[in-house]
């Protein structure tokens, strides 16, 4: 809830209008982006329904973004009704198990952005 979008020529993020600093090690070491990278500005986007911008930036960012909501409603709900505990932990289970496949999008959607990359001609 504390970052904000930030305007549209620049590509990083914003907490009390302070930038915040890419922090992907591996396209800073590399030059490759991670499989990950621009998942946080498009849940960012998606939070604020910039649906394109959140696409644009990373094509799963939506469903992290419902999941993140999802795990917070039942995590809440476990918290907050002892007595239904019991139920709320079968659901507890499945949105952990929904983990894997949505890691394995991650994983598919990196690769072509990663083929884009290692085919793109290099400057001399």
């Amino acid at each position: 809830m504390l970052l904000t979008p930030a305007p549209d020529t620049e590509t990083s993020l914003h907490i009390g209008g302070r930038a915040v600093p890419n922090l992907c090690v591996m396209k800073q070491a590399s030059g490759v982006p991670c499989p990950g990278c621009g998942l946080t500005r498009s849940v960012v986007a998606a939070a604020n329904a910039d649906w394109a911008a959140s696409t644009s930036h990373h094509r799963i960012g939506i469903l992290v973004l419902v999941y993140l909501l999802l795990q917070s409603l039942t995590r809440f709900a476990w918290l907050s009704l002892p007595s239904l505990r019991k139920e709320l932990a079968r659901y507890c289970r499945v949105l952990d198990l929904s983990l894997v496949p949505i890691l394995i999008l991650i994983f598919i959607n990196w690769i072509p952005t990663l083929l884009g990359v290692l085919t793109a001609p290099t400057a001399l």
